[in-house]
């Protein structure tokens, strides 16, 4: 469908070069990124419900989305909220595609829960995610899909910052609260990116203003222009491939990126 996106399915390893003298000698290492990471941050959670009509008229632009972000991939993964439905929204409208495969887990997030996933999504967490937790996130080689709320959910959104940050994100959540009730993004609340091919609606509620002054790229703006939903992709490195030779390393010579296609 986006064939110009990135295909799940492969992966084409990245390498920074770095250059160090040590005793006046030239010496080269490398390090080897592990993955290219696309994090989505939302920051409102009641966008899920148009997927399904759970207390809402279905939107096929929100429908449009969701299905764009999972860029031609075959399974999602969704952390169990005990608050609201909405891991069960985004379940149901996952399940109802074609050839993809959706399922709700409790428990810690791990490798072995991450293992063959495409999409993650965690909506409202309840608790901090600890530092295992965050290793798993950025060793699975899937995408993340983080969502919040507005600032009536100061904690949750707390949570997902601090993932954020230990994923390599310069995104976060902020935590205020616009466009009370039900609205509708078109025109110009849509930015033109490959993420929102097709979509010309999409129905959100109450949102958290999501901030890319350090990095992301804006995908849904709210009626005064402000930022609710957004994307970045980060490098993770293995740290076990990284050589440091003393105090020599005087610079990078070149940085060569090949993401995902």
């Amino acid at each position: 469908m986006l064939s110009s996106m990135k295909n799940k399915t492969s992966f084409l390893s990245s390498k920074v070069l770095l250059m160090a003298a040590v005793s006046g000698i030239l010496v080269f290492g490398s390090v080897t990124f592990s993955h290219a990471t696309t994090i989505f941050l939302s920051g409102d959670g009641n966008l899920t419900q148009p997927l399904t009509g759970s207390g809402v008229s279905v939107d096929s632009g929100n429908q449009q989305f969701f299905q764009n972000i999972l860029q031609g991939g075959s399974t999602v993964a969704i952390q169990d909220i005990t608050t609201y439905s909405w891991d069960t929204s985004v379940n149901t409208y996952y399940n109802s595609i074609a050839g993809v495969s959706s399922s709700i887990f409790s428990g810690p997030i791990t490798a072995s829960a991450l293992t063959g996933v495409d999409l993650f999504v965690s909506i409202l967490p309840s608790a901090a995610y600890t530092a295992s937790e965050i290793t798993a996130m950025s060793g699975f080689g899937g995408d993340i899909f983080f969502l919040g709320e507005n600032s009536n959910f100061p904690t949750n959104n707390g949570y997902i910052n601090s993932a954020l940050t230990g994923l390599g994100s310069s995104m976060s959540l902020v935590n205020d609260l616009f466009d009370g009730g039900w609205h509708t993004a078109t025109g110009s609340q849509i930015a033109t990116d490959l993420f929102t091919t097709g979509v010309s609606t999409f129905s959100y509620a109450a949102p958290s203003e999501v901030s890319t002054v350090s990095g992301g790229t804006s995908l849904f703006y709210g009626t005064t222009g402000k930022t609710f939903l957004a994307y970045e992709t980060t490098a993770v490195p293995e740290p076990s491939t990284l050589l440091l030779l003393g105090s020599g390393l005087v610079g990078l010579g070149f940085v060569r990126r090949r993401f995902k296609k």
